[in-house]
């Protein structure tokens, strides 16, 4: 396979696991707060996978946002109401002055 080929391939596998991150992500909001898309919920998934204590989600959920963020490479979050996937590490740098923002 041709280097093309092979980052295509990526390129693609990354689009996908957004594609699932995303549906799993609302899943899981309409599930626990009867809404696609729960104030501050990226905070509080993401906090989720950190701590490593599901509730009030399932194990499995968590397991799987974690993978699906990892074969993303990215995140999805809120922005002056719309959704909008960011690089890992960029949010992982949000997150960290969220969390000094906030106190935690």
């Amino acid at each position: 396979m041709s280097h093309n080929n092979e980052e295509a391939g990526l390129q693609h596998l990354e689009h996908v696991a957004r594609a699932k991150l995303e549906a799993l992500k609302s899943t899981m909001s309409e599930a626990v707060y009867s809404a696609s898309w729960f104030t501050n919920l990226e905070y509080i998934l993401w906090e989720t996978i950190e701590k490593g204590d599901p509730r009030p989600f399932t194990p499995q959920q968590i397991m799987e946002l974690r993978a699906l963020a990892e074969a993303s490479r990215g995140w999805l979050r809120q922005e002056r109401g719309k959704g909008m996937f960011v690089p890992l590490r960029a949010w992982q740098r949000h997150y960290g002055q969220h969390k000094k923002g906030s106190g935690q």
